[in-house]
């Protein structure tokens, strides 16, 4: 039973780390999203064309970047919701659960 408690423990420490890397993946889509709009709001104050466009191609390349961590941040949630059962515990399938439960009466069947 110890095995199991020890794999419930560590499935429950990687989503939690997994939801750790989801927020910090959507703060940083949201910096690059803050950063294009400073990039857009300085092109429209340049009045030099070269620098408008350089302003203007930062600001496409950060919305990008945007996008990308927004991207990888959706496909971790989904794997944090794919090992997590409805109240938040993760997910034991049942080839395991009986596996364990076989063990527990084995070790309480020697024991007594």
């Amino acid at each position: 039973m110890a095995e199991a408690h020890d794999e419930g423990e560590t499935l429950r420490a990687l989503l939690a780390d997994l939801n750790e890397l989801a927020e910090y993946l959507q703060g940083r889509g949201q910096n690059a999203y803050t950063l294009a709009q400073r990039f857009l709001e300085n092109a429209q104050r340049q009045q030099d064309q070269k620098t408008r466009a350089f302003d203007e191609q930062q600001a496409r390349m950060l919305d990008y970047q945007r996008y990308i961590w927004y991207e990888i941040a959706g496909l971790v949630e989904k794997l944090v919701k794919k090992y997590q059962q409805d109240d938040g515990e993760p997910i034991i399938d049942a080839q395991e659960r009986i596996r364990l439960e076989e063990e527990q009466r084995g070790k309480q069947e020697t024991a007594g």
